[in-house]
């Protein structure tokens, strides 16, 4: 009898019907229509790591090492998406009317559509690199009157905000500082003459497409005659997004004008971050389902009077740090916030320091 395993014979010189695929010239030559497998990223480092369907993200809060072990071997499977964003820049002070810190400079590839931000248009295509070490550099804020750090993955380079110059007396006054967003200009003291504008720090400095960063806002002498109460103010530290408020000119009414508020920072959508987005970034109500980063330091203010009290600017969507009001004259302005922490704020006017920068790198792993 036979044995019921042995293969079905078709004729002479049979195979077994799946020899096919085990033959050496299918799985190892291509003979036969073959196709080698599709080949993913395979990466580590980070301060975390998530999953998103398909996807993994890793966020570099502090200085640190990616690792590729595998680049992957396909279009769509070899390709690195990114978020860098460099510290925030930090406000001269306490003083006379200090600008605001520019927000770190930002740049990126999402993959995804970010309809609130239309440079994402214009975004480079998203990295290709090979398996090897990559160190990450993230910057930190600015200290006072600083520019913040920049940070640095592969081949993409953020600059760090940049600070206000101290305001000065008799007239003179700190233009803002050049960056990756511009840091907002602080104005001059009492009893300078009426004066065109201190202007505010150049953003997307050094250049790249598009853009990192838009400039600061303009900061003003005071007026004569008006004491400390229209003394310089400080513009608004500029962001990834938008530019900093600027002080028009002054005029002898206008004596209750406070600090300008920094720039909103530029919003990610919350896809892009995955189950991770509520730890990363700040809500901006404009923006619903996204994280905004980089906003500009809100600018001080002069000491005020009883009178014609004068509040400081707010700090921008985005980490950007307030300015304090001003307590009355004769008084020294005192009181900031500091940008915040890995969101690339500018410091708030009078002293804030920026807050540090943030790294993202997400990747398909799977399908």
């Amino acid at each position: 009898m036979k044995n019921i395993d042995t293969p079905l014979i078709v004729g002479k010189g049979h195979k077994k019907k799946d020899d096919k695929k085990k033959s050496f010239g299918y799985q190892i030559l291509g003979f036969g229509g073959g196709s080698v497998p599709k080949k993913y990223i395979v990466a580590c480092g980070g301060a975390q790591t998530v999953t998103d369907g398909d996807f993994k993200i890793h966020f570099f809060t502090s200085d640190a090492t990616f690792t590729i072990s595998c680049a992957g071997n396909s279009a769509g499977n070899n390709v690195l998406q990114y978020l860098v964003i460099a510290g925030g820049g930090g406000a001269a002070g306490p003083g006379i009317g200090s600008g605001g810190g520019g927000g770190g400079g930002l740049r990126q590839f999402l993959g995804i559509c970010n309809p609130s931000m239309p440079e994402d248009l214009s975004a480079p295509a998203g990295l290709t690199l090979a398996a090897q070490s990559y160190p990450i550099q993230v910057g930190g804020g600015g200290s006072s009157q600083n520019n913040g750090e920049d940070s640095i993955f592969g081949p993409i380079t953020s600059a760090g905000g940049g600070g206000s110059n101290p305001s000065g007396t008799s007239g003179s006054f700190g233009a803002g500082k050049n960056g990756g967003s511009g840091g907002g200009a602080s104005g001059g003291s009492y009893p300078s003459p009426q004066s065109p504008s201190a202007p505010g720090g150049t953003g997307n400095t050094p250049p790249q497409t598009p853009p990192q960063g838009k400039n600061g806002g303009n900061g003003y002498i005071g007026y004569p005659g008006c004491h400390g109460n229209q003394g310089g103010t400080g513009g608004g530290g500029g962001s990834a997004r938008s530019t900093g408020s600027s002080v028009p000119t002054p005029n002898p009414a206008d004596y209750q004008r406070g600090g300008r508020n920094g720039a909103h920072g530029y919003a990610i959508a919350n896809s892009f971050f995955g189950p991770a987005a509520p730890s990363y970034g700040e809500v901006n109500p404009s923006y619903s389902c996204t994280r905004s980063f980089t906003g500009g330091g809100g600018g001080g203010v002069m000491p005020s009077t009883p009178q014609y009290p004068k509040g400081g600017g707010t700090g921008g969507y985005g980490g950007g740090g307030d300015s304090a009001g001003a307590p009355f004259w004769p008084s020294t302005p005192q009181g900031h916030q500091n940008g915040d922490t890995n969101r690339g704020g500018g410091g708030g006017g009078n002293g804030g320091s920026g807050g540090s920068g943030l790294v993202v790198i997400k990747y398909k792993f799977q399908n």
